[in-house]
């Protein structure tokens, strides 16, 4: 009878020795058809089947109770869709005196969770939980007296004793009022909203600063891991505008420049020196296991449903300079979300950049960021693999603040926010699932500021009557999210252990070149053979489409080829499961091969890779026999 029903499992699929996959790469991935929603105020959950990815993505948008009556009642169906933890507090103000509204709704359990904490914006509005425990203190206690200047004037504490009892405040707030008497997964503090600048310290007195509280925070959230708001420059080289960050500076990757100090590798602006393990912030990194180490960046490409991004001559033909295709740099519209809004060839809320060319620059900022970041972690060593990092940060992650919002680009003479390109938070999605240990999707409410008007469609938050502040919510573009990590989770049943990362060119080269280059990046397994691979292009036409052909070449065995497209504005995953590999043969990223041409270069030139930009590869190589399907 056992042997009957253990046969009876192996037919049915429900138990194997090891599992087949595909053995090519599908032509288109697996991209489907996507009708976008007009509705400005609704997400519908059940657009996307039930899935789940291996690694926490937070989230912070809004949840409701089932009550009859209000617009947009939800349940807890971000947990059944990619995210593993969430923001208790559903709204916020500048002064953080409302940051919660005291109750965890769906009441879940601490694992569950992330405390989120807000800094005060400015020293009259403290907020209730520093002000009322620092004016309980004694004044004959020492830690009063290195507090009053900062709840006079915001300059921070750098005493290590009272920095910490304010971070305990905050823990108990996190603890107490955000999660219901729990102790989250998770605690986070909005590090920048508060702009030390005022001290002769800078940036490093923050750092400093910061680290202190999150070490108070940990001693009654005793089990809670840090997820830092993350890594700034303590000084930075000169750059113009946020489109320069995916562009090298006097040689260098900007993220690898001499004078870039990631805030928790160094107590200094001196990157010779050897790493501050033992700064505040790194401390509390490593504390519980270790937290998240995170950036921040926003996504605020316009581009929408454009159908180019370049000058065209009067026939429709692309104006070229030097064989290359030239950015457009007029004003011009588009529409997304039933909405018409304005792209601007020079956006003066912006740097004064050019749009258009910062459509092309952000995902390249993103990969090149989260590389250096690797790099940095791993002692200055090119990390090869997923747990590369020197021995000091085992444990600590890589991650990010997923900032989705618009406001920041809400341009002058418009009455509100652009939205985000649906397409670019697709890309920026699969892209940071890939890459990022964790990721805490900030802003995932699509709370968006307009000047003068309301959105009588938006939602109601529990407890909030009117949308303060002119706020309105823009949740159609969030499927946009839950697309893209659905299309990743279509990988994640595979044994990827301890992979290899496939980075076929730097995040940005220092010839740095977006007409030729596109974006691939991707991992194989540390068993079996499996290879991902996520690519964008964000310098096409929608009308463009580029094929690239793969194959493994190891010197001493060579697979058969196979091939994908990468598309104008959408974005490439899929997997394949190398086919025939002899008995005790590694796969590492220098073997495999990348060749496309580039379309946006005249006469268009071949381009061949290997799967890691250290090694090179001739395009003299032959491009094996295709795989037989």
């Amino acid at each position: 009878m056992k042997k009957l029903l253990i046969l009876w499992l192996l037919l049915s699929g429900s138990l194997s020795f090891g599992q087949t996959y595909r053995n090519y790469l599908r032509p288109q991935g697996n991209d489907y058809t996507y009708q976008p929603q007009q509705a400005k105020a609704a997400l519908n959950w059940k657009r996307f089947p039930r899935f789940s990815i291996q690694k926490d993505w937070i989230y912070w948008g809004p949840r409701f109770k089932k009550r009859s009556g209000d617009i947009g009642e939800w349940d807890d169906d971000f947990f059944t869709h990619g995210f593993r933890q969430l923001i208790p507090n559903l709204n916020y103000s500048g002064t953080g005196n409302d940051a919660v509204n005291y109750q965890d709704i769906l009441n879940n359990s601490g694992d569950k969770m992330m405390g989120y904490i807000l800094m005060p914006g400015s020293p009259g509005n403290m907020p209730s939980y520093l002000t009322g425990p620092y004016n309980a203190l004694p004044d004959s206690d020492p830690r009063k007296a290195q507090i009053a200047p900062y709840i006079n004037s915001l300059i921070p504490v750098t005493d290590p004793d009272a920095a910490r009892l304010m971070g305990t405040w905050m823990g108990d707030l996190i603890k107490n009022g955000i999660c219901g008497g729990k102790i989250p997964k998770w605690v986070t503090i909005d590090e920048e909203s508060a702009h030390y600048w005022d001290h002769p310290e800078k940036e490093g007195s923050l750092k400093k600063f910061v680290g202190y509280l999150y070490q108070g925070i940990l001693q009654v959230c005793t089990t809670s891991k840090v997820f830092t708001y993350g890594p700034k420059p303590v000084t930075s080289p000169s750059f113009k505008g946020y489109a320069d960050k995916g562009k090298s500076i006097d040689g260098y990757l900007f993220t690898e420049h001499p004078q870039y100090a990631i805030n928790f590798w160094w107590g200094t602006g001196n990157t010779s020196a050897p790493l501050d393990v033992n700064s505040p912030m790194a401390v509390a990194l490593r504390a519980n296991g270790g937290g998240v180490a995170a950036g921040d960046h926003y996504y605020r490409t316009t581009i929408g449903g454009m159908q180019t991004i370049y000058q065209k001559n009067g026939d429709g033909s692309y104006v070229l300079a030097n064989g290359r295709r030239v950015l457009r740099t007029d004003n011009s519209t588009t529409t997304a979300f039933g909405k018409t809004f304005t792209v601007y060839g020079n956006d003066p809320n912006y740097f004064n950049q050019n749009e258009y060319d910062y459509h092309t620059s952000w995902l390249y900022e993103d990969v090149a960021g989260e590389e250096a970041n690797r790099f940095w972690m791993n002692n200055r060593t090119y990390a090869l693999r997923k747990n590369d990092r020197s021995s000091d940060f085992t444990g600590v992650m890589l991650g990010d603040w997923y900032r989705t919002n618009t406001e920041e680009a809400n341009a002058p003479g418009q009455t509100d926010a652009r939205p985000v390109d649906g397409d670019a938070l697709e890309s920026g999605t699969i892209f940071r699932a890939l890459l990022h240990d964790s990721e805490f999707l900030w802003h995932g409410e699509y709370l968006q500021r307009s000047p003068t008007t309301f959105d009588n469609g938006a939602i109601q938050f529990p407890g909030v009557t009117v949308n303060q502040g002119g706020y309105k919510t823009n949740l159609g573009q969030f499927e946009y999210i839950v697309k893209g990590l659905h299309r990743f989770s279509q990988f994640e049943g595979r044994n990827w252990g301890n992979w290899y990362w496939v980075r076929p060119h730097r995040g940005i080269d220092v010839d740095f070149d977006k007409w030729k280059e596109a974006c691939i990046r991707g991992r194989i397994s540390e068993t079996g053979n499996n290879v991902e691979i996520v690519a964008a292009w964000p310098m096409l036409d929608p009308a463009d489409q580029v094929r690239v052909d793969v194959w493994v070449d190891t010197g001493s065995w060579k697979s058969g080829s196979t091939h994908f497209f990468i598309t104008g504005r959408k974005t490439y995953v899929d997997a394949w499961q190398i086919p025939n590999v002899p008995t005790g043969t590694t796969i590492l990223p220098q073997h495999l091969r990348f060749r496309y041409s580039s379309p946006l270069i005249t006469p268009s030139p071949t381009i061949t890779w290997t799967g890691d930009y250290r090694f090179t590869a001739a395009n003299s190589e032959t491009i094996p026999t295709a795989i037989s399907n």
